[in-house]
């Protein structure tokens, strides 16, 4: 070899024992194309056992890295059905999420529509008993009117009754003030008591001396000697006039009466009054006039 300089030779090519290589030497500015065996190479570009077991190595690990990527290629794709399988899933998921949620909303609704539908049942049941009771109320109200105008009916009749009964009276107040003076004037015509009549007795007390009754104020009299005592002259006597006159005896007794002259007894004698103690006499009198008055005595009443 003329200048001993090693050809280029591609980038990346292979060579084994045995091998024709194309040769490129440079002289001056001529190109010659030659041939060479590779087992005339110079020692020095022989590659060494320990290049040609790094060599081996290197096929080795390239085999094992190509072996790695396959299986990482495997694997990739593995992860990548996995990932797709897993995306799939995952929408499934969400799908059943979102169906989830659907449902929770339609039973959300649902429950809302049954609160509603309750609280409209109860309002409806308000209503109704509002209804019920205002019914209750009208038909109280009803009851009370029909008894109000049955109260006024009555009340109308009442009032006819005593409108009847005062003209009634009326007529018999007419009727009888022609007959009688409610002032003390006389009565005329008959006068018919079919009961009792009934006189007050005017009670003159514990009395002695002269004692004077006013035939004006009653017709019957009573009182109680202390002393010895005489029956006066009554004031205000009218005729027709009659009563009694009862005269009573203390404890002690012993009294004694004398009387005026218009007393008339039978016989023109005065009576003896009893003069036993607590003893009772009475005198009962017609007037005849106020000079006039006819008695009749009953003595020693026990």
């Amino acid at each position: 070899m003329p200048s001993q300089k090693i050809s280029q030779f591609p980038a990346q090519t292979t060579v084994a024992s045995g091998d024709i290589l194309a040769l490129v030497t440079v002289s001056g500015s001529t190109f010659d194309n030659k041939r060479i065996g590779i087992d005339v190479l110079d020692n020095r570009y022989h590659p060494s056992a320990s290049g040609g077991a790094a060599l081996e190595i290197a096929v080795e690990a390239l085999a094992s890295g190509n072996a790695a990527l396959v299986e990482a290629e495997e694997a990739l794709a593995s992860g990548n059905a996995g990932i797709a399988l897993a995306v799939v899933e995952q929408g499934a998921l969400a799908s059943g999420n979102a169906a989830l949620l659907e449902a929770a909303e339609a039973l959300a609704s649902g429950n809302a529509a049954l609160v509603e539908a309750e609280e409209a049942l109860a309002s409806g049941n308000a209503g109704i008993a509002l209804a019920v009771v205002e019914q209750g109320a009208l038909a109280s109200g009803n009851a009370a009117l029909l008894e109000a105008a049955e109260a006024l009916a009555s009340g109308n009749a009442a009032l006819v009754d005593v409108s009847t009964a005062q003209a009634s009276g009326n007529a018999a107040l007419v009727d009888l003030s022609g007959k009688y003076d409610k002032t003390g004037g006389p009565i005329e015509g008959t006068v018919t008591v079919k009961d009792q009549s009934i006189g007050e007795i005017g009670n003159q007390g514990v009395r002695n001396g002269t004692i004077t009754l006013d035939f004006g104020s009653a017709n019957n009299f009573e009182f109680t000697l202390d002393g010895n005592g005489t029956l006066g002259a009554p004031t205000n006597a009218s005729g027709g006039q009659c009563g009694a006159i009862t005269i009573r005896q203390d404890s002690t007794g012993s009294r004694t009466m004398a009387y005026n002259a218009v007393f008339n007894f039978a016989g023109g004698t005065a009576p003896t009054l009893t003069t036993t103690a607590s003893g009772v006499d009475i005198i009962s009198f017609y007037v005849s006039s106020p000079t006039e008055i006819q008695s009749v005595a009953v003595l020693n009443l026990s």
